[in-house]
């Protein structure tokens, strides 16, 4: 079976594919931030996989920015489907690989899907501990490259 696939995030209008409860599409994924940072996609690829009320997500994109100011969190818009809307929910992700990214003292990178949300913050990690969410200077100017995979339950 096939269907339209419409709702929230960027996905709208992308047709995917059902079969025995499960979903597969695409997604656009892109960075924001509540500053006035230009993005500019050299290329990206975003894949999902709906099981009932799970949502697996992967992307792959590489980026340039030009002008502006970065904003207070980093954030990578346009998830599939909102997720979903519950107290302290965050869902889980793995960053495999972050090229050209300004870890400013930080250990490691973390992605938090926003509950309720078709969106999820670049969290810096240090050892066990969170320490903030990256801004958009923390992305190089030229070429920088983030790939990652994840999970959340939606409504």
């Amino acid at each position: 079976m096939s269907g339209i696939i419409g709702g929230a995030g960027s996905k709208s209008g992308v047709i995917g594919e059902t079969e025995g409860g499960v979903e597969l599409g695409v997604w656009t994924p892109a960075y924001s931030d509540s500053g006035s940072m230009t993005w500019t996609y050299n290329s990206r690829n975003a894949y999902y996989t709906r099981i009932g009320k799970m949502l697996y997500w992967n992307f792959w994109f590489d980026t340039s920015k030009s002008g502006g100011t970065a904003g207070s969190s980093l954030m990578i818009t346009g998830l599939p489907f909102p997720v979903k809307t519950a107290t302290n929910y965050f869902g889980g992700a793995s960053v495999a690989y972050a090229y050209r990214f300004n870890y400013d003292g930080a250990k490691m990178i973390g992605l938090r899907p926003d509950a309720g949300q078709t969106e999820m913050y670049v969290m810096k990690n240090d050892d066990d501990a969170v320490v903030g969410a990256f801004t958009g200077d923390a992305v190089d100017a030229t070429n920088s490259r983030l790939i990652a995979s994840g999970w959340y339950n939606i409504d």
